[in-house]
């Protein structure tokens, strides 16, 4: 059954900031505070009771891929109205799985089990909310509100491993666990409050398949750009540390550093852009970004080389997460909103699954610096795609008129 009708549907005078979009924005942030709190020190708990490295790495890909498979259903729960619940049954399971990990670590095996858990509710908050997220918002801010709701990722990721390490290590595992129980709860308190749009408080659930969905005009070039954007920053970031020291630099971590700091302006700043913009032309600068920043990247020999590169790497994948999710969603309208948000988060998946395999199979043949030249040359290579795509969608525009761009259902509610 559908959710209960609650704020009012938001319209382009309603403040992006108000109580329902702040609700989600803050829940985001204590829910990634969990999920990286518990990334951060599970490794590092495992191995100290002795699991091995191939265990560890089993038991850190197992929420991926769960997330990965749950997407499809979990996009076609939202869009039947359960977005809330959703929220809640998210931080639910993260209230108790740290604790777990904690009470039940020495025995190894049910670690894989609360892994699995922790996927399922993974996908089940993180959908959702990005989902509510771009549903409390005024539509003419749409592109605005998802950069918000996409930099809490980067917050978190530069606040809370150092603290988790800090406390882990003065006081323990038990509290530093215990914390993201707390940050779960502060989840759920936000999910409880939070009052779904009248307008996206209910539905059918009777969405388009998966095939009309990506037979629709510009989504499956969308998606597969993604994808192989994704596939390429999975390598990246699995690879460019060890590149880094082969090649004698000091600091390497610092790159990261240069790309969350430029990553957070761009999310924010690229979020903007899209609603002032258009969207192809963003796409476009995005993946040239990207593509220069590998470039630089290719022969880099000195550090400061490596920060520029990492600068600009995070000002081009940085944007295209706000920009894509936008076209999608404007593409679909509300009614399938969650569907589309899950297709993106299960490129995401994808790529970041298969990327580190893919270009570590070729990394021996080519080495560090034509991995990274095969990656810009990819980026360029999506960046001409997205330009021939926009074109040719044009020209489908102007024989078509765009009101009959969406064929799912005659009572869509396109203008969000």
């Amino acid at each position: 059954m559908a959710e209960g009708v609650g704020a009012t549907v938001p319209n382009d005078e309603t403040p992006l900031w108000n109580r329902d979009f702040a609700l989600v924005f803050l829940g985001r942030l204590f829910y990634f505070g969990n999920m990286h709190l518990v990334l951060t020190l599970l490794p590092v708990f495992l191995a100290s009771l002795g699991t091995g490295s191939a265990g560890i790495g089993v038991a850190m890909g197992i929420p991926g891929l769960v997330a990965f498979f749950m997407r499809p259903f979990i996009g076609g729960w939202v869009d039947a109205g359960w977005g809330r619940k959703m929220m809640v049954a998210g931080a639910l399971l993260s209230i108790a799985i740290p604790l777990g990990y904690y009470l039940t670590g020495h025995l190894n095996w049910p670690v894989y089990l609360l892994r699995v858990v922790q996927g399922l509710g993974l996908g089940l908050f993180l959908t959702a909310s990005l989902v509510s997220a771009s549903s409390t918002a005024p539509r003419a801010r749409l592109g605005e509100a998802l950069g918000l709701t996409l930099v809490v990722n980067i917050i978190t990721i530069g606040l809370v491993p150092p603290a988790a390490l800090f406390i882990s290590f003065h006081f323990g595992f038990g509290p530093a666990f215990a914390l993201a129980a707390v940050f779960a709860l502060g989840a759920l308190a936000c999910a409880l409050i939070y009052r779904p749009p009248a307008k996206f408080s209910g539905g059918d659930g009777q969405g388009p398949g998966w095939g009309s969905l990506l037979g629709e005009r510009g989504i499956l070039r969308i998606i597969l750009i993604s994808i192989i954007s994704w596939l390429i920053h999975g390598a990246v970031t699995s690879f460019v540390i060890l590149a880094a020291k082969e090649r004698g630099i000091a600091h390497p971590g610092l790159f990261f550093t240069a790309y969350a700091v430029a990553a957070a302006g761009s999310r924010l700043g690229g979020g903007r852009l899209a609603d002032r913009v258009e969207r192809n032309r963003l796409v476009l600068i995005s993946l040239a970004l990207s593509a220069a920043s590998l470039g630089l990247l290719t022969p880099a020999s000195t550090l400061a080389v490596f920060l520029v590169a990492g600068f600009l790497y995070g000002l081009g994948t940085a944007a295209q997460g706000p920009v894509f999710l936008s076209m999608l969603i404007d593409k679909v309208g509300q009614a399938h909103r969650g569907r589309v948000v899950s297709l993106y988060g299960a490129a995401a998946d994808l790529g970041l699954a298969t990327g580190p395999a893919v270009f570590g199979f070729l990394l021996p043949a080519v080495g560090y610096g034509g991995l990274f030249a095969v990656g810009a040359a990819l980026f360029a290579g999506l960046g001409l795609a997205a330009v021939l795509g926009g074109w040719r969608e044009k020209k489908a525009q102007a024989a078509y008129p765009p009101a009959d761009a969406l064929s799912f259902s005659a009572t869509d509610e396109v203008d969000a």
